[in-house]
């Protein structure tokens, strides 16, 4: 079942995920002299999206199909995953997440980021 992810684990979806939640949490600097968040100090996450495709680089069977929902708290982002029959079987879909956070507190000129999720797995088991 795709509630036994554990962050480095692959998520695997089966005909019978319907509605399966992940959280995704974007790290910020711990400070002005770190690199070792996603976003820079002193910045917020404002907006995200979600796409999928297949991991063949193949656009069919994708976002639609796959993310039934997304959501966001602070600097989590919530995806809802579900099973479609026009998905294909044994096959690993790709995440692309396209976040848009403040900089330095300031909602001025916005920076925007992509992060990879390489590990959704489609398969019976």
């Amino acid at each position: 079942m795709g509630d036994t992810f554990q962050g480095s684990d692959k998520i695997t979806i089966q005909p019978r995920s319907s509605d399966v939640p992940y959280r995704f949490k974007i790290t910020v600097a711990s400070s002005s002299e770190m690199n070792d968040g996603q976003l820079p100090w002193g910045s917020s996450m404002r907006t995200f999206s979600v796409k999928a495709h297949r991991f063949d680089g193949s656009t069919a069977y994708g976002s639609s199909d796959l993310i039934i929902s997304t959501n966001r708290d602070g600097n989590t982002m919530m995806v809802r995953l579900g099973y479609s029959t026009a998905m294909s079987m044994n096959m690993f879909y790709h995440l692309t997440f396209t976040v848009v956070a403040s900089v330095n507190h300031s909602t001025a000129n916005p920076m925007y980021t992509e992060l990879d999720f390489n590990r959704v797995e489609i398969r019976d088991k």
